[in-house]
């Protein structure tokens, strides 16, 4: 828990036109992410590789998609575009860090323990203070 106490994501969705693609809902995420992990690995002494996916729900909490970042680093930004059927999102950090001292690989999975509703113009920032959970938001 101590590791995801840097945890910096923002998402804000951004309306774009309709290509015509059916699995699309025509908004954007932005995620903006600043993890803190060389800091980590630093203050630590491990190498520890983070990735983040996104899991979005229609009105009903049934799963309709689902996007990976995968290899996140530090200051970095990925643009998503949401399902047509999406509604609201998910976050799960999953963090693997090994420590080259002992050998040994340790992994952190943690929800966001939130759920974000689709909305344009929303704005979501993930931070420090952000509770993250061992449980799934929606269930």
């Amino acid at each position: 828990m101590l590791l995801f106490a840097v945890i910096s994501v923002s998402c804000s969705p951004i309306e774009v036109p309709d290509t015509g693609n059916s699995d699309t809902k025509g908004v954007v995420y932005t995620v903006n992410a600043n993890m803190g992990i060389k800091g980590l690995d630093a203050k630590y002494g491990t190498n520890s590789t983070v990735n983040i996916a996104f899991f979005e729900y229609n009105d009903k909490d049934e799963m309709v998609n689902n996007h990976t970042w995968y290899n996140v680093k530090d200051n970095a930004t990925k643009r998503i575009t949401a399902h047509k059927l999406a509604t609201k999102m998910v976050a799960l950090i999953e963090m693997d860090s090994y420590v080259p001292a002992t050998g040994k690989m340790f992994e952190y999975n943690q929800y966001v323990a939130q759920v974000f509703y689709l909305e344009n113009n929303m704005q979501i920032t993930i931070d420090g203070n952000t509770r993250v959970s061992d449980n799934h938001p929606l269930k």
